[in-house]
């Protein structure tokens, strides 16, 4: 079994190399022919003729999903496919049937998770079970995810429950700090309590910052006010006159190392050992305020990778899944008619079927440079490159395009060291990304000079601009601005991740800028420049515009 499903636990606590897919159909050919399908990629299955025999495989507790034919002797797969659930209610079921209508979609809804129409193409069962399979998997790994939670915080309230049991003599200060999570909440109940005994008229908390000062944090004072920053100290308890004021220091730690401090303005003496408890149970109540807000900062971070899981999911499944329908469409087309169709238009088609293939593969190709770059195995080659004959390779090769592509280079632009093929490819990315956010009919700009910086190359739009909220994940791979329906090729967000690592790797940058007027303007920087020979080259000539 591929994907996640051979890293997690199985169904029932068993191996997940013991999963099985079930297959339910009456007819012998059928239910033979899916589990061939399913053997060819590694999948166990395990077959039934009729709802009974389905209810008995059920019972191995193995059946991580289950395919129901919608006609068989003794129930309708709809009715079959809730009776599996009652075994297991994550169970994913895929209804298959050679009748389909908006009365059995009505009736499935909520009961099975997708359909598979007869005939069933074997890419089309394999992608509908691993997508069971994955989202299964997910819903386990979700579950887990939160269990670990629950026992992070059972752990946690047991611990604040202990020492609020052995401190029971300070129980205002343990309502106090124990009543938040939050760091600042925790900090202003604390110097609340504080401030509220007897004989104290400043009261203030004081955290200890990567300067080794104690920088104040929280206070209550009517008249005199602590000063922002104290120097640390070593002892426990110290007492000092701060300002003309008579004040105590209660020092507090974690693990040994000093984190903080109390300040106390008192007009009586207290124990030493009662302000080190003092001081013992903020730190006690800090220290869970910090914890909390590191186990929200994770949390908060699994719950962004598991967004991004999904939605890269989603996007890769749709990149794959129009191109694909469009190549089977037209080679049917083509094969169904190609006899009676005139030259012109089976050539239209076989250009159709080309462009959707190449889309697909563009696709692949991203995912394994973006795969490489993960691993930091991609490998570039430099060499001296003609930056017009970059662009022109770029240009020619737009498709027919609703937009007006400009370019604008000097005369004679000086050769660069890098990957032609791999800068071409950047390039194209770049333009390929304003053609998606950018109005029909706009100007698309490719331009280029000679700075102090080296050669700069630019692709400019006249779209929406950029989010600067979303410019710091601009570069993060599977990542993409939502600016509505303007786009119309989704992709699954790796073009600008691909195009600034291949721009390190030549040992350039890239860079994003705001337009006036709207837009986007992005920027390549390559810092290598071949020195002018003594006698010119000729260089190629570059394309000035390609009409919309």
């Amino acid at each position: 079994m591929s994907g996640p499903s051979m890293t997690t636990e199985g169904v029932s606590g068993t191996d997940p190399d013991r999963w099985i897919v079930l297959v339910v159909d009456d007819d012998p050919g059928m239910r033979e022919t899916v589990a061939d399908i399913l053997a060819s990629q590694s999948i166990r299955a395990e077959t039934a003729s009729n709802g009974q025999a389905a209810e008995e495989a059920m019972r191995s507790g193995r059946v991580a999903l289950a395919i129901v034919d919608q006609r068989l002797p003794d129930v309708l797969g709809i009715d079959l496919a809730e009776r599996l659930k009652s075994y297991d209610s994550d169970l994913p079921v895929l209804l298959m049937t050679g009748y389909a209508s908006a009365e059995i979609a009505m009736a499935a809804v909520g009961k099975v998770e997708d359909f598979l129409v007869k005939p069933v193409r074997p890419e089309m069962v394999i992608a509908a079970v691993n997508n069971g399979l994955d989202r299964r998997w997910l819903r386990m790994r979700n579950a887990e995810l939160v269990g670990q939670l629950q026992q992070a915080n059972a752990v946690l309230a047991d611990n604040v429950r202990r020492r609020q049991n052995e401190l029971t003599a300070l129980i205002a200060m343990t309502t106090a700090v124990s009543s938040s999570s939050r760091l600042a909440f925790v900090l202003d109940a604390a110097v609340d309590v504080l401030g509220r005994m007897a004989g104290t008229t400043v009261a203030a908390v004081y955290l200890l910052g990567d300067d080794r000062q104690l920088t104040l944090s929280a206070v209550r004072a009517t008249e005199w006010r602590p000063p922002q920053s104290l120097p640390g100290f070593a002892e426990r308890v110290k007492r000092a006159e701060i300002d003309g004021h008579e004040c105590v220091l209660a020092g507090f730690s974690a693990d040994g190392v000093s984190t903080g401090a109390l300040l106390l303005e008192r007009t009586e003496q207290e124990a030493d050992s009662f302000l080190v408890a003092l001081a013992a149970q903020v730190s006690v109540g800090v220290e869970n305020a910090r914890r909390s807000e590191r186990e929200r900062a994770t949390i908060d971070r699994m719950a962004e990778l598991n967004r991004m899981k999904s939605s890269f999911l989603a996007n890769v499944s749709h990149e794959l899944r129009t191109p694909l329908t469009a190549v089977i469409g037209f080679a049917r087309t083509l094969q169904g008619r190609g006899t009676n169709l005139a030259d012109e238009e089976r050539a239209r088609l076989l250009d159709r079927i080309e462009t959707q293939a190449r889309r697909l593969h563009r696709l692949v190709e991203d995912l394994l440079d973006e795969a490489h770059l993960d691993r930091g195995a991609l490998r570039v080659s430099n060499e001296p490159v003609r930056i017009a004959e970059v662009v022109d390779h770029v240009v020619s090769s737009i498709p027919d395009t609703v937009h007006r592509i400009t370019v604008d280079l000097p005369p004679q632009p000086p050769l660069v060291i890098a990957d032609a093929e791999r800068l071409e490819q950047v390039l194209g990315n770049l333009v390929d990304n304003a053609r998606k956010y950018s109005p029909i009919g706009s100007e698309i700009l490719i331009g280029g000079a000679a700075t102090s910086r080296g050669f700069e190359m630019w692709v400019a739009d006249q779209g929406r601009g950029i989010d600067p909220a979303f410019l710091p994940n601009l570069f993060e791979p599977f990542t993409q601005a939502d600016i509505g329906d303007t786009r119309r090729d989704h992709g699954v967000g790796l073009g600008l991740s691909i195009c600034r690592g291949l721009m390190e790797a030549m040992g350039g940058t890239i860079e994003v800028s705001a337009e006036d007027g709207g837009g986007s303007r992005l920027t390549l920087v390559l810092p290598r420049i071949v020195p002018a020979p003594k006698t010119p080259m000729n260089a190629a000539p570059s394309v000035t515009s390609q009409p919309g």
